[in-house]
């Protein structure tokens, strides 16, 4: 019973694994997706400057070379620069998402290679080392799972310790 126990949740853990992986991947895709819509929205509306303001110079009767051109060339070059950066930072937010999902892929499937683990060998179990270690694996492996294992989701503020038996009058709780 308690084998098949293990073996479930070792299953579960595998499947949140892959559920892991792909909500990083369309997420990463969709901020990608979305900093090139914003790149093309920014260059959309710099042409359409660029149009205003050649017209609005020629309309004044000035010949559009020069110094009119220059500030317009200048502009689009602005703005191109905008454009590329958005949709840089873009492409690199989602790697970053990639990176997390798979740092918590890679602590599911811990959890569930310690279940195995721990399901395959039952029968050599009552040593407190054996399940002391299998306590810490699954520690690692949930912490990976929760954490993605960014410093940033693992700040002392945002890590949820658990509930640890403290001994009365200890002065470092």
């Amino acid at each position: 019973q308690q084998q098949a126990l293990l073996e479930y949740q070792a299953e579960v853990a595998e499947q949140q694994a892959l559920i892991a992986r792909e909500q990083a991947e369309f997420a990463a895709k969709q901020q990608r997706a979305a900093g090139r819509e914003q790149a093309g929205a920014i260059r959309r509306q710099s042409r359409r400057l660029q149009g205003a303001q050649t017209v609005a110079v020629a309309g004044a009767g000035l010949e559009v070379s020069g110094s009119p051109l220059n500030a317009i060339a200048d502009q689009m070059h602005q703005d191109e620069r905008a454009a590329a950066a958005v949709a840089s930072n873009a492409a690199n937010k989602g790697v970053a998402i990639e990176m997390e999902g798979r740092a918590r892929e890679t602590g599911f499937r811990a959890q569930a290679a310690v279940d195995r683990w721990q399901a395959e060998n039952l029968n050599l179990r009552g040593g407190a080392f054996l399940d002391d270690l299998a306590i810490v694996l699954r520690g690692i492996g949930g912490y990976y799972a929760a954490t993605g294992g960014s410093p940033q989701s693992s700040s002392p503020q945002t890590l949820n310790y658990g509930d640890f038996n403290t001994v009365p009058g200890d002065p470092y709780v």
